[in-house]
């Protein structure tokens, strides 16, 4: 089941995306905490999986007028080999058509290039890149870029 977060879900939250990003070791700190994860439920809906009671998945959606953005797609690392992502996205993706959107953008991090693929694949195409956000520090002596990339409405391919 998928459903819409609450403000009361934001401690299972913070625990599923920060173990689910805990591969972003070239980042200081954690993913994410209690209040940049209140202030995204401000701006737009976090999406929750939930099995047995508990989160297995989320993604951020956010209406940036005729254009959406989707981003924090967290599965719990002993479940990311399954379809969970692939569902959380086209939660998303429905979301913001439903909302007015003719189109979805994502930002990949340039140290994780292994992502841009399997976003290919779900119709996703590079369009630019950008300054990483300046909420984010480096861990690592590595220049890190947000890779932007994006696609319409039409429907989620794979």
């Amino acid at each position: 089941m998928i459903r819409l977060a609450e403000a009361g879900d934001i401690p299972a939250l913070c625990g599923l995306v920060n173990r689910a990003f805990a591969i972003e070791r070239f980042l200081e700190g954690t993913r994410t905490d209690p209040e940049r994860l209140a202030g995204m439920l401000g701006r737009g809906a976090v999406l929750l999986a939930e099995a047995g009671g508990l989160p297995v998945a989320c993604i951020f959606a956010e209406v940036r007028a005729e254009t959406g953005y989707v981003g924090m797609l967290a599965v719990e690392p002993g479940r990311q080999t399954g379809t969970l992502g692939r569902r959380m996205m086209r939660a998303a993706e429905e979301h913001l058509r439903s909302a007015g959107c003719a189109a979805i953008e994502i930002s990949v991090l340039s140290l994780r290039p292994e992502l841009v693929g399997p976003y290919e694949r779900y119709g996703f195409r590079v369009v630019g890149r950008q300054a990483m956000a300046p909420n984010r520090t480096m861990a690592v002596d590595a220049v890190c870029e947000e890779i932007v990339m994006r696609k319409g409405c039409e429907g989620l391919r794979g």
